[in-house]
């Protein structure tokens, strides 16, 4: 009777790659949408809080990270959450830059960030509105996918510019 049998190497190869793909599965579902709500944000378990302290910028993703040191100790106690990088609200409020004192209104939210910081869902900034506190989430900053029950529609016309300068390319609809 042949009975399957590995060879040393063999099978510690299996062993490892049984490890991993389960170790993958179980970060894959861990780090899942849940349901549509984006890690647990929502609105009406959020309580809103102030924090003030000294911004750190972390420059060294594609986008950069912000967080705040609220002791004055030197590093992050919360990773501050503006929303996508390309927002900026119309009311004059702007991205904190390295080492400026800041005033936060925020939530934490109730999941941590990759680098285990409590998330400071960021609303108002310096005293100016950053964001609505009810807008937070994923898709469209409402935990649901933004397109829909939404019965607004607009029309532009423009031209479309590529910038290919980055990884993925950005594309501008310059209005006429």
């Amino acid at each position: 009777m042949n009975i399957l049998r590995f060879k040393r190497p063999t099978g510690l190869i299996f062993i490892i790659f049984c490890f991993v793909l389960l170790t993958a599965i179980t970060s894959l579902q861990a780090n899942s949408h849940h349901n549509g709500g984006n890690q647990y944000s929502w609105p009406d378990s959020l309580t809103i809080q102030t924090f003030t302290g000294i911004v750190i910028v972390d420059s060294t993703f594609f986008h950069p990270s912000y967080f705040i040191d609220s002791n004055g100790d030197g590093t992050a106690e919360y990773q501050l959450m503006f929303g996508p990088w390309w927002y900026t609200p119309d009311n004059g409020a702007e991205w904190p830059r390295q080492d400026e004192s800041v005033t936060i209104v925020g939530a934490i939210s109730s999941m941590k960030t990759n680098q285990g910081f409590e998330q400071v869902i960021v609303f108002e900034i310096n005293g100016l509105k950053w964001r609505e506190s009810i807008a937070v989430g994923g898709h469209g900053w409402n935990m649901d996918r933004f397109w829909e029950k939404n019965g607004d529609t607009l029309t532009v016309t423009g031209k479309v510019f590529e910038d290919t300068t980055y990884f993925y390319p950005i594309f501008f609809l310059i209005l006429t």
